[in-house]
């Protein structure tokens, strides 16, 4: 044909158009970039500029126009990459706590942590920390008997307890017949464990009926010398003793009450460190007393 100015099958360079990039990935939005040089643009969301931002997953086309009125269009696909948010909650026993990329976490706080997951993006995870229940054990107060005697010891029950004596016992209550310091660790089904220690005390004698009126010692914890406060006594003599914790005598006396309140100075000193008991008597009654030597 003649006429024409170029041949046929001829595409004009100002007709054809590219998008300058290939398909776009990010983790929260991306810019989008028709490139420079053209008159006018239009974008698939009616958007008019050379650039457009965009945050959500998609094909995005644009056409172009050049300087002579041409228009070619081109498409790109933004593909949002995903962002974590998690949580968990850890349990730890009474006073412990947990450690999490070096931090140290209690029961009742939670933490979050900014982290980075497969895809490079932000991963915020949240860790929270409960107390978890811990067994209940009470063996009782210290005890003193008169042999012959035989004690029970109870560490109490609960689910899943476990029992763990220093006699190497495994079973909630024990029998001791010894004079000697007791103790459990108790572990229930939550891995958390509590413990307990009482000392039974078994003197070897007759048994006695109990002495009427108080007795406070003081000062206990002692160093040397305590004190004994007699209230209430009838006026009498009586034997006072000192045992350790199996039962030994250690020391004896007689001393004199004339009156109802009295105070009996007690000498402690060349005792080792540890726990006595201070025992007063008359005929087949008696009263006993813990007292501690520092």
């Amino acid at each position: 044909i003649f006429g024409l100015p170029q041949a046929l099958g001829y595409v004009s360079p100002y007709c054809s158009y590219d998008y300058p990039l290939g398909n776009v990935t990010d983790c929260n939005s991306a810019t989008l970039d028709a490139g420079a040089g053209f008159s006018a643009y239009r974008w698939s969301n009616g958007a008019t500029g050379q650039t457009l931002t965009v945050t959500a997953t998609g094909l995005y086309s644009v056409t172009v126009t050049n300087s002579v009125g041409c228009k070619a269009n081109d498409s790109v696909t933004f593909s949002l990459l995903p962002t974590d948010t998690t949580s968990r909650s850890i349990g730890v026993c009474p006073g412990e706590q947990v450690e999490i990329n070096g931090t140290l976490i209690g029961a009742g706080q939670s933490v979050a942590f900014n982290l980075v997951n497969q895809f490079g993006c932000d991963s915020i995870e949240t860790v929270s920390v409960f107390e978890k229940p811990a067994p209940q054990v009470n063996l009782g107060n210290d005890t003193l008997l008169t042999a012959p005697a035989t004690y029970l010891l109870d560490a109490g029950t609960g689910a899943g307890y476990t029992y763990f004596w220093n006699t190497l016992e495994t079973t909630q209550t024990i029998s001791v017949t010894a004079s000697g310091t007791y103790s459990v660790t108790v572990v229930n089904a939550a891995g958390c464990e509590q413990s307990d220690t009482v000392m039974v005390s078994i003197l070897v004698g007759t048994k006695d009926a109990a002495l009427v009126g108080n007795l406070r010692v003081f000062p206990n914890p002692a160093t040397g010398w305590t004190n004994l406060q007699f209230t209430g006594f009838p006026a009498d003599t009586y034997q006072l003793a000192v045992h350790d914790l199996t039962g030994r005598l250690l020391r004896v006396q007689t001393i004199q009450l004339e009156s109802d309140r009295f105070t009996q100075p007690l000498d402690l000193t060349g005792l080792s460190a540890g726990t006595y008991f201070i025992r007063v008597a008359s005929g087949n009654q008696a009263i006993t007393r813990r007292v501690i030597v520092e």
